[in-house]
């Protein structure tokens, strides 16, 4: 009977994570089918560096992610939003910081990489994604909240509605700005994600976090 259950989750679980994976490469293929290689690998370097502080909410889901299961659980939807709020207020400052020495650092790495006159346009994106990323990593860490509260079809469609917005925006907004565009499209998606996710958390749970 356990071994049926673990199946049927998984299987709600598994589109979720290819989606995912996906959904990281979505602006640079897109870029590819409207422009040349060239300016995919421009648009490449700042997304390289910029994916990085897609890592930082993982520093912090590793810990959080027993105590919000344990919440959830225990029907403790109180503290649950309580030390969402908590943790929320004390990771801006930080990832603030954090953004604006990234911005700071980035010209003199491109410059490491290429002399191309052209990579300083990159750093442009580079400042576009990671404010996308950076407002996205403070809810990221709550990301999975769908799958630890029993709805792994639900986690599933929050990462499909990522995933099509970003392939919308980037539709609508390559052609006219080209590199600008993927990089607003993409951050754009990661913003959206975060309206996504209280939406679906207020539906399953019925807290406003």
């Amino acid at each position: 009977e356990w071994f049926r259950i673990h199946l049927l989750f998984g299987q709600k679980s598994l589109a979720g994570g290819a989606i995912t994976e996906m959904n990281s490469r979505i602006d640079v293929f897109m870029l590819g089918a409207f422009f040349s290689d060239r300016i995919v690998g421009i648009y490449s370097l700042a997304a390289i560096f910029a994916e990085g502080f897609a890592q930082i909410p993982a520093i912090f889901r590793v810990n959080f992610n027993p105590l919000l299961t344990k919440f959830v659980i225990e029907k403790r939807l109180a503290e649950l939003r309580e030390a969402i709020r908590v943790f929320l207020k004390k990771l801006t400052k930080p990832l603030l910081g954090i953004g604006f020495l990234a911005v700071l650092i980035f010209p003199f790495l491109a410059k490491l990489v290429s002399n191309d006159p052209d990579i300083s346009k990159s750093w442009i994106v580079f400042i576009i994604l990671t404010l996308g990323i950076l407002i996205w990593s403070r809810y990221a860490v709550f990301w999975e909240l769908p799958t630890q509260a029993g709805f792994p079809g639900y986690q599933t469609i929050l990462i499909l509605a990522v995933a099509l917005s970003n392939i919308l925006l980037n539709f609508l907004l390559i052609p006219p700005w080209g590199i600008y565009g993927a990089a607003i499209a993409t951050s754009a998606s990661f913003i959206l994600g975060i309206f996504y996710l209280k939406f679906i958390v207020k539906k399953i749970l019925g807290v406003a976090i």
